[in-house]
């Protein structure tokens, strides 16, 4: 267990207060001077780059070490995937190798211990949970066994809100990460991202920094064992949002941070997620389903 109802492994505190805004500005001046001047254009890209850098120079995010460390790698993934035009295994590439280095940089674990072996067997068993929530309503068994709640599912607990709702998915004309169209090395790449990267970065956010910082704003004195339900319900939420399978989503959110406040160790939980998107990841290459990547 990493104890942090103990004092933090790193004790680097703010010497100025840097709101909460000023660690994602950077990357809202990126995204926002990017598309304006055409997302596709390399001279756009690199108009956003300098607004970013530019702001990173004024606003200085990393004053706030703690903030900063478990806010930055989050919104880098979520600038570089919506200044894409379009899914492609470059764009995940970039953000696979781009996050991993902005992670190294930052290092958000040095604010918590190592996984403690006893909690292994608790978070591979929640990863094995969650994929089977996330995959089972839409697979062809399902579908045989109960046709309706399968439609049901398909109608009303996937797909974009709220334009999805009540639709079925639409087929998808192109597959960006087939591997015969990217190469095997790509698609190794989104393994190591989506097993390793993502899932790092996500629970520091969303289970590490989020759902404290809502309870208490010197976020690193709130306990994770410490349960806040209404907060730990709308943190589960927000995150089952960010995703197509919304439903599947918030209940991964619910288990990924139960998990943390029973154990508290967040280190199960970046284990747990790992495993449950290394597992997608073999099902989608190995069934064809494509529509989870």
């Amino acid at each position: 267990m990493i104890g942090l109802d103990a004092r933090p492994c790193d004790t680097t505190v703010s010497p100025t207060p840097v709101p909460f805004w000023a660690h994602l500005l950077p990357f809202v001046a990126f995204g926002f001077v990017s598309h304006l001047l055409g997302d596709d254009a390399v001279w756009a890209r690199a108009a956003g780059i300098a607004a970013g850098a530019a702001t990173l120079v004024w606003q200085r995010p990393w004053r706030d070490a703690a903030t900063w460390a478990h806010v930055a790698p989050f919104a880098f993934w979520l600038t570089a995937m919506m200044s894409a035009a379009e899914p492609s295994a470059s764009n995940y590439t970039l953000r696979t190798l781009g996050g991993a280095g902005l992670l190294a940089a930052v290092r958000p674990w040095r604010w918590y211990g190592p996984l403690h072996p006893r909690n292994l067997g608790w978070a591979l068993a929640a990863g094995l949970l969650v994929f089977v929530v996330w995959v089972g309503p839409e697979s062809d068994a399902f579908r045989r066994a109960a046709p309706g709640m399968a439609e049901f599912y398909e109608r009303f607990l996937v797909g974009p809100l709220p334009s999805g709702f009540g639709r079925l998915r639409e087929s998808l004309r192109a597959y960006p990460y087939l591997p015969a169209r990217t190469g095997w090395t790509a698609f190794a790449i989104h393994m190591f991202g989506t097993s390793v990267v993502i899932a790092a970065i996500e629970e520091f956010f969303w289970r590490g920094f989020l759902y404290r910082w809502l309870c208490a704003r010197d976020f690193l004195e709130f306990p994770v064992t410490r349960l806040d339900a209404p907060v730990w319900l709308a943190v589960a939420a927000l995150f089952g949002l960010e995703h197509a399978e919304w439903f599947a989503g918030i209940v991964a959110g619910l288990v990924y941070g139960g998990l943390v406040l029973r154990t508290g160790d967040l280190w199960a939980a970046v284990v747990a997620h790992g495993t449950t998107n290394f597992l997608l990841g073999l099902h989608v290459l190995l069934t064809d389903s494509w529509w989870f990547w």
